[in-house]
Formats: structure tokens, sequence, C-alpha cells
């Protein structure tokens, strides 16, 4: 079966993203007449020109590009899915132990999650920007101290100096 892949190239003063080949290994090179008057197309060019790569290799065998070799790291801590999945789903409240999987339950427990994990977002921001507002309306009556007397520059000092951390 075709695998597509990415050979990235090196870049350029004028790029303004990185420059890269379309690798389609695996597959046999195949062109399509485009009418009797005009040449053959390529349809693999078309599509490394709609996704913006500099060419396409199209070869029937079996290409390794070393950035792309992913055996060694899969994105886990260890590289155990299996300890990683019982993690998440107990960190979700799902209960794989029963004899038949309850996908639909598991999906519904995880999104439910997600949902709460959202709102708790959220609040945080709100809780964020009404302490931001609050500091501010310090900040403002401690420059109204201060311009009121000169005797409450000391207080408005001390109101400076704990907003500051200091």
């Amino acid at each position: 079966m075709a695998r597509l892949q990415i050979l990235e190239l090196p870049e350029g003063a004028g790029d303004d993203r990185p420059p890269f080949v379309l690798v389609v290994d695996e597959c046999i090179p195949q062109r399509i007449a485009l009418g009797a008057d005009s040449s053959y197309g390529d349809y693999w060019q078309e599509l490394a020109d709609k996704i913006g790569a500099r060419g396409v290799i199209v070869t029937p065998e079996t290409v390794d590009i070393p950035a792309n070799d992913t055996t060694a790291y899969n994105g886990i801590p260890g590289g155990d899915y299996t300890t990683f999945a019982a993690t998440v789903g107990r960190a979700l409240g799902i209960d794989t132990s029963t004899a038949v999987p309850d996908v639909a339950s598991w999906l519904l427990t995880a999104c439910r999650e997600l949902e709460k994990s959202e709102t708790a977002r959220e609040q945080l921001r709100r809780e964020r920007d009404a302490q931001g507002e609050a500091l501010e309306r310090v900040r403002q009556e401690s420059a109204r101290i201060r311009t009121t007397t000169r005797t409450w520059e000391p207080v408005a000092d001390l109101i400076d100096a704990a907003l500051n951390g200091k």
C-alpha cells in the first residue's frame, strides 16, 4: 500500500514556511491522459502543488526517511500504551474491567470530563480577569491617595510595595 511521507528541505532566505518534497513510496508511478491534444498529467504532482510541496517523488521502492522514523518514540512516557490507557481510564472514571466493553459509555464519560475541564478553565479565566480588575482599582486608589495629601504618601508607598511584591 502506498505511503505518503514528507522530506523536509533546507530553508532558503525567502521561504515563509519550511520547504518540502512529497514522497510516495510503495506505489507505481502513474500518469493520466488529459486529452488528444494535451500531454499527460500526474495526479501526485497535482496533489504536491496543492499542498505547497516543491516536488514529488513516486517510487515502487520503500523509502525510509530518517526524520520520519517514529519507531523509537510514540509520545507515551516509557512507550507503554497499555499503562497510559489505564491511567487515562482511571482519571476519567472509565471501568475497563467489564466483560463486554461499553465504548459509547466510555466516550460519553470522556466527553463529560472534557466539558468539566473546559468549564473549569473558563471559571479560572473569569477569576483571573476579576483579580486583574481588582488590582487595577487598587493601583488607581493608591494614585488617588498619593495626590490627596502628602501625609497619606506612606500609605500609598505601602500599597505600591504590596502590589509589586516587595
